[in-house]
């Protein structure tokens, strides 16, 4: 009887433990996919500024270039 008693409490125990560890990785899984996102957002900014600060300094190349030949 007692054997019966640990053995179906150690399995209470660990089914418990199971289902928090099960609870947890959801958790981790879940904030992962939301950095993702974040990340993937964050990526496009800096994408989309890159191709402003690009797009402004060759404009400036230009202008500055174009000053230069419209003096001779």
């Amino acid at each position: 009887m007692t054997v019966n008693f640990l053995t179906t409490y150690c399995l209470q125990v660990l089914q418990k433990r199971l289902d928090e560890v099960k609870k947890s990785t959801e958790t981790l899984s879940e904030r992962l996919d939301k950095a993702r996102e974040e990340n993937d957002d964050l990526r496009f900014q800096v994408s989309r500024n890159q191709k402003s600060l690009y797009t402004h300094t060759y404009s400036n190349f230009i202008l500055k270039n174009f000053k230069k030949v419209s003096h001779y």
